[in-house]
């Protein structure tokens, strides 16, 4: 199973790229012609043959249109497996996390494409706030990567955390021994500067996002400096490994009630404007079908 959840993102990517390739090629003769007739214009999409396919009340047109809806219907599945107890035991909720956002990017995508670019009136509502929902949602995802979890994906309590802080310092220390100068190197990349633990949530915020630039020349420095204390390769990848997972922990660790509370007030805004993602597109399915619109 955890290998699985390691390998079902990149399969989850290929697939979405593998959809996003295949409608662009096949569709560009279609999307790429102008939308209106005009007396400049040599041919619109109205007279292209290929109309009657892609237009959105088309046959693929409005398929796309369908299976989108239902791909971020279907996204609000992941919050009744977190909630709903009978549903607690229905596999790693890593593995729904997963799923989820992938519904949450490839129903749109196809959505975007069932439109054609052409959006007005209610579908205008709908559709942004739709786009609204997708980048609030890739923001709420980097708050919770903010929040320490198990490999299964629940979150951790406090003890938790100082145990699996104490396993790991017990790991480096069986790697380098009780004394070794690598340890301030690695207590260097694991504090948190004066002031910004018990800090307002802007100034935290502020410091992580300097955090997560200024690691990747930390981890190369330190790399540097096991490798120059003449460390074995499969040791040293071992110690960096650790290390790595250590400076994170301490940090989520300390800034683990800012973390909570910026992810609360995430919810604040993220919900109504799912709510209002789906009221517009309820209406606008409702509409459509009383209009006469059949995929059939």
């Amino acid at each position: 199973m955890k290998t699985f959840s390691k390998i079902l993102p990149y399969l989850l990517a290929a697939v979405m790229i593998g959809v996003f390739l295949t409608l662009m090629l096949r569709g560009y003769p279609y999307y790429s012609l102008p939308v209106y007739d005009s007396p400049e214009v040599e041919i619109s999409r109205s007279f292209s043959p290929m109309h009657d396919h892609w237009k959105p009340g088309g046959t693929l047109g409005h398929g796309l249109g369908i299976l989108g809806m239902l791909m971020m219907l279907s996204i609000l599945v992941y919050y009744a497996r977190k909630r709903v107890s009978w549903m607690k035991n229905w596999g790693p909720i890593r593995i729904w996390l997963q799923v989820h956002i992938f519904m949450g990017l490839c129903g749109p995508m196809l959505i975007l494409f069932h439109s054609t670019g052409k959006v007005d009136g209610l579908v205008a509502l709908s559709f942004w706030a739709m786009w609204g929902v997708v980048l609030s949602g890739i923001i709420g995802k980097w708050l919770y990567s903010q929040i320490p979890k198990s490999l299964a994906g629940s979150e951790l309590s406090m003890q938790e955390l100082m145990e699996e802080d104490r396993r790991l310092v017990g790991a480096l220390r069986k790697e380098l021994g009780l004394q070794h100068p690598i340890f301030d190197k690695i207590d260097a990349i694991s504090s948190i500067p004066e002031g910004v633990q018990g800090a307002d949530a802007l100034t935290a915020l502020k410091f992580i996002i300097q955090d997560d630039i200024s690691r990747v020349r930390q981890i190369r420095e330190l790399k540097q400096a096991i490798a120059s204390e003449g460390i074995a390769s499969e040791q040293a990848k071992r110690i960096l490994a650790l290390a790595k997972r250590k400076s994170l922990l301490v940090r989520k660790m300390r800034l683990l009630d800012t973390a909570q509370a910026l992810f609360h007030w995430w919810h604040v805004f993220h919900k109504p404007l799912t709510y209002l993602m789906y009221g517009a597109a309820a209406i606008h399915v409702t509409v459509a079908i009383f209009l006469g619109y059949r995929w059939f």
